[in-house]
């Protein structure tokens, strides 16, 4: 009996939990359109100096082989580079001209386009940077025409590069450029022969055959060194000795004896400068003949040398 009754509430709650009302929900939405422009645009950026030679020789063409990558970080259009001086190449109290400082799309190039203190457009194009790609890059290349003359120096300047599409975020971006020229001497010969004609042996040419010593676009003094060797014809010879040099004109067979070691001579070839680019020096020769002397044709090498 009491279990029946309790099945009975059971039965009765439960029926009363189904009837009760179900609440219903509903909804609702709405769209809001956006939009946005983005337009073309290039950044530029670029890392560290430019060296355009650390050991320069003047009177020397350097071709277009040193590079410089400019980058796009993050733009979205191809750009152009553009390239100009900020002026001339210092070093105290000398300079090279900007225009000596040539650029080109490729590397190894003897000629190139002048540097101008105008930004150019050098046609080199940075490719548009992409959500794949959010950096891309392309590269310049710099070559310098050292004078002759030139002095020798450190000398610094900077390039200038910007970037040309329509809107650009860049600032000129100012790379500090530097060129240095070594401490040179060149040399060159006025004649490369000297003929004595004909002596008789025990007789001799006064010491005034004269040879220019030339320095063709050095930039420093040079002493002049000589040595040479013995005159020989067939199998007969004499001395290096019997052959003298001077640095003056003597109208007599006298001065200083060649020697098969090179020997300095105290001849000075003034540094050349860019206002005089060659400079020159004169040294002398004489020549006596051995009595006893073998007749013949005879030949002998003098070595003239500049040290600076």
């Amino acid at each position: 009996m009491g279990i029946g009754f309790a099945a009975a509430v059971v039965s009765v709650l439960f029926t009363a939990l189904l009837g009760l009302p179900v609440l219903a929900y509903a909804s609702s939405s709405n769209t809001v359109s956006a939009s946005v422009s983005i337009p073309s645009t290039c950044l530029i950026s670029g890392a560290g100096s430019i060296n355009l030679g650390a050991a320069l020789t003047p009177a020397t063409n350097y071709p277009t082989s040193i590079a410089y990558t400019v980058n796009d970080p993050g733009g979205n259009a191809p750009a152009n580079i553009l390239v100009a001086a900020s002026g001339n190449w210092i070093s105290g109290s000398n300079t090279i001209f900007y225009g000596n400082v040539i650029w080109n799309p490729t590397t190894g190039s003897s000629t190139g386009n002048a540097l101008t203190q105008v930004l150019t457009n050098t046609l080199i194009q940075i490719p548009a940077p992409n959500s794949i790609n959010p950096t891309t890059s392309a590269q310049v290349f710099f070559g310098i025409q050292v004078p002759f003359g030139q002095a020798a120096g450190l000398y610094t300047s900077n390039i200038l590069f910007e970037n040309s599409c329509q809107p650009s975020n860049s600032v000129t971006l100012t790379v500090p450029t530097t060129a240095n020229v070594l401490p040179y001497c060149y040399i060159s010969l006025g004649t490369y022969s000297i003929s004595f004609g004909t002596i008789s042996p025990g007789s001799n040419s006064p010491t005034s055959n004269v040879v220019a010593v030339n320095d063709p676009g050095g930039n420093v003094q040079a002493n002049v060194l000589v040595d040479g060797t013995d005159w020989t014809t067939g199998s007969s010879n004499f001395g290096v000795s019997n052959t003298l040099w001077n640095p003056t004109s003597l109208g007599t067979y006298a001065g200083n004896a060649l020697t098969n070691a090179l020997a300095p001579t105290s001849i000075i070839i003034p540094a050349p400068s860019v206002g005089s680019p060659t400079t020159s020096n004169n040294i002398y020769f004489g020549l006596g003949v051995p009595a006893g002397t073998t007749a013949g044709a005879y030949t002998q090498n003098i070595l003239i040398e500049n040290s600076c």
